[in-house]
C-alpha cells in the first residue's frame, strides 16, 4: 500500500530529524525542509495528505509568523491540509490559524503545540484522511446561508464544497460540479421554499445525486435533504431530512455525516 506522503517546514532541524523518524516509523513517507521558499514549492505541488507548518522562522523574534503567513498565502494555491505548530502558547496563534476565510477556508485545519508530543501529529493525520467530503447543493438566493453552514462544516471537521468558495475564475464550472460530485462522500441538499421551485442547474445537481444515490451500497448514507426552513420537494419525499432551523438540526447532520 502506498504510503501516505507527510510534508514538515520547520526551521529546526533537531526536531525535523527527531519528528522525521518518529513518522517514518509511523509509516508515514517524511518530506522536509528547513527552507520557506522549498515548502511552498512542495505546498503547490498539491501531492502531500498534510502538511506541518512551523510559526516562527526567527530566533531572534518571538513574534515572527512565517510559516503562518506561508500556510495563509497558499490557501488558494494548495490544496493539501496544513496543521500549525509552535512552542509558544498565544491564543491569537490559534486564532489567526483556524480562522476561516473566505472562498477556502481557514489556512490551517489543526492547531499543535510542541510540548505535547511527537504522538499528537500521528493522531491530527489520523483525524485529516479520515474526514469526510461534503458536497453542498444550493439555490443561489440561499447563497448566504449556505456559505455559514460551508464554514460551520468547516470548523468541525469536515472538507465541504462549495461552488462560490472552491471554483476560480474561467473554470467550467459545470464539468466541475459534475465531478466533484462524483467523488464526494455526501451530497447535502440545501432546501428552502425559494429553492424548491427555482429553475436551473440546481435542479440538474439534484438529479445527479439521486442517480449517484441508486449506485450506492444498500444502507449508505449518501444523499441528505437539509432544510433552512419549511419546504417541501417531491424528488427527495423518501429520504429522511434535517430540519437545519431546528436548534439541534445541525446537530443531526454531523451524526449523519459520521455515520458510515
Amino acid at each position: 500500500m502506498q504510503r501516505l506522503k507527510i510534508l514538515l517546514v520547520d526551521d529546526n532541524e533537531d526536531f525535523l530529524k527527531i519528528a522525521t523518524e518518529f513518522l517514518e516509523l509511523k509509516g508515514y513517507a517524511v518530506f522536509p525542509t528547513t527552507d520557506l521558499a522549498e515548502g511552498r514549492r512542495l505546498l503547490e505541488e498539491d501531492s502531500f495528505a498534510v502538511a506541518f507548518l512551523d510559526i516562527n522562522f526567527d530566533l531572534q523574534d518571538n513574534h515572527d509568523k512565517r510559516g503562518l503567513a506561508l500556510a495563509i498565502d497558499t490557501i488558494s494555491t494548495s490544496s493539501v491540509p496544513k496543521v500549525i505548530m509552535t512552542v509558544y502558547g498565544r491564543a491569537d496563534y490559534v486564532r489567526e490559524s483556524l480562522l476561516p476565510r473566505w472562498r477556502k477556508g481557514g489556512a490551517a485545519v489543526d492547531f499543535l503545540h510542541k510540548e505535547n508530543g511527537l504522538q499528537q501529529m500521528v493522531e491530527s493525520i489520523e483525524r485529516i484522511v479520515q474526514r469526510a467530503h461534503v458536497f453542498l447543493s444550493y439555490a443561489d438566493p440561499d447563497r448566504v446561508r449556505v456559505a455559514d453552514l460551508y464554514g460551520k462544516l468547516q470548523m468541525s471537521g469536515f472538507l465541504p464544497w462549495m461552488d462560490k468558495m472552491e471554483l476560480d475564475a474561467g473554470e467550467d464550472w459545470e464539468m466541475a460540479v459534475r465531478n466533484v460530485m462524483r467523488k464526494t462522500d455526501f451530497v447535502v441538499v440545501c432546501l428552502s421554499a425559494g429553492s424548491v421551485d427555482h429553475r436551473g442547474f440546481f435542479q440538474t445537481e439534484i438529479r445527479l445525486a439521486l442517480q449517484i444515490l441508486d449506485e450506492q451500497p444498500p444502507g449508505k448514507i449518501f444523499l441528505i435533504p437539509a432544510r433552512l426552513e419549511e419546504c417541501e420537494h417531491p424528488r427527495l419525499g423518501s429520504l429522511h431530512r434535517v430540519d437545519l432551523f431546528n436548534p439541534d438540526g445541525y446537530d443531526r447532520l454531523v451524526r449523519a455525516l459520521k455515520r458510515n
